[in-house]
């Protein structure tokens, strides 16, 4: 592990990512709150073009397109309903992960177990005042399985995603994970089926 400067926006971005998805869930669906931060390629390709000044891959345009379109449409009814801080939180959720990404993109090349653990270490300090201030002492088993999921449901899949951003786009890690949202409804499905 060495400290680098972008390590100071990417914890700061992926903290911002970390609240603003679980202040959408509260607030709206979680339905919602997936889809809504699936805006990230839309954000990546954004900040790609204007900031950091890299060429527009119109093989990535089709895509991109296609995904801006479905959650503009969800975007596009939900903020019209009673639940609209959920959906702006939502959205926030979408731009701090673009930028997460963006960042990890540049970092790709420190270690990865490092970068996993800073991020998350610094979210659940920004995090640990409100979890006081609720009063909420989770029991020793409760920490035991929040360690779990820690782990595998986002430690892991950073991992595998700074070590694939070694080799491909953040446009493109961006792209696959937008078939997280289009599968789930699948493994819910299949993990529900008697036998």
């Amino acid at each position: 592990p060495r400290f680098q400067i972008l390590l100071v926006p990417l914890t700061v971005c992926f903290a911002v990512m970390s609240v603003t998805y679980l202040t959408a869930v509260t607030l709206t669906t979680a339905a919602n709150a997936i889809w809504l931060q699936a805006t990230a390629p839309w954000w990546v390709f954004l900040l790609s073009v204007l900031l950091l000044r890299e060429p527009v891959v119109r093989r990535d345009l089709i895509p991109l397109c296609f995904g801006v379109l479905g959650v503009g449409m969800i975007l596009w009814f939900e903020i019209q309903g009673k639940d609209r801080l959920g959906v702006i939180c939502g959205v926030g959720a979408g731009v701090s992960y673009a930028s997460v990404v963006m960042f990890m993109r540049r970092l790709r090349h420190e270690n990865a177990v490092w970068l996993v653990a800073l991020n998350h270490a610094v979210t659940a300090l920004v995090i640990l005042p409100w979890v006081i201030f609720q009063g909420v002492r989770p029991s020793p088993w409760q920490l035991v399985v929040l360690a779990g999921f820690g782990a595998f449901q986002m430690g892991v899949p950073y991992l595998c995603m700074i070590r694939a951003l070694r080799t491909i786009s953040s446009q493109e890690a961006v792209a696959i994970a937008l078939l997280e949202p289009v599968l789930m409804p699948l493994w819910v499905f299949l993990a529900g089926m008697e036998t």
